[in-house]
């Protein structure tokens, strides 16, 4: 037996409970072969792939599904492909490149922001069908994409000196505590201020998103080292001017 819903028929069987936590992995684990695609490409496809799941992650944090046992978005996949982009532009090309990938994220982020306001302006004709459509994804975009690019750039400015403080403090640890530590603050402070700032009103439970969103910063910033490691084994690298 299948039920349907919004023309997609999904099996009677508890699609929602049983089968979003397969999907996630499975998801995860095709948005990671992109991103070794991309490495393997080369540096600008790198850099596209990477502001591709910037844009992604704010489009689609609007939808909302059961996760865990939590009522989370389903744009958590695109903060690991993201955070691993960017750690694999450091690796291979070095934090210049890195830089630039960030300033481009941003530039795209403002174009999306122009564009789908003019979008929205154009008065439909009688015999659209997709207006409102484009008014509830788009009609929030304004709003998410602006706040996530002020969490972005004060949370770097905080990662950046928790850094430096929690070394000089520690003066005798290895470089991955501070950078632990520092990750872990930085990141609960960008989840929480982009959890309120953005979708505030907007979805079902700001803890859960909160929790599960903060979770994946935190799984991935310890799984980041073994990853690149693992991508070094298959691809070459070249040590670069950082």
């Amino acid at each position: 037996m299948r039920i349907s819903y919004n023309n997609i028929a999904y099996p009677r069987w508890g699609y929602s409970q049983a089968m979003n936590e397969i999907l996630f992995f499975a998801h995860i684990m095709i948005l990671v072969s992109f991103v070794f695609i991309a490495l393997k490409i080369g540096k600008e496809a790198l850099v596209a792939t990477f502001c591709i799941q910037v844009i992604l992650a704010n489009l689609f944090v609007l939808k909302q599904m059961s996760c865990f046992g939590l009522t989370v978005t389903c744009s958590e996949v695109y903060t690991i492909g993201s955070i691993f982009s960017m750690n694999l532009l450091q690796v291979y090309h070095g934090k210049k490149i890195a830089n630039k990938a960030l300033v481009t994220v941003f530039f795209l982020l403002f174009l999306v922001i122009v564009m789908s306001w003019f979008h929205l302006r154009y008065f439909p004709s009688e015999y659209d069908t997709a207006q409102e459509a484009f008014k509830v994804v788009l009609g929030s975009t304004p709003r998410i994409m602006f706040v996530s690019f002020i969490c972005a750039f004060i949370t770097q400015k905080i990662d950046m000196k928790l850094f430096r403080w929690i070394s000089k403090k520690l003066p005798k640890a290895s470089f991955m505590i501070p950078f632990i530590l520092a990750s872990f603050m930085s990141q609960f402070l960008d989840t929480a201020l982009f959890s309120f700032g953005a979708l505030y009103k907007i979805v079902h439970s700001m803890r859960d998103i909160i929790i599960m969103s903060f979770s994946i910063k935190m799984i991935i910033t310890l799984c980041i080292a073994p990853l690149t490691l693992l991508m070094k084994k298959f691809i070459r690298h070249d040590p670069v001017q950082v």
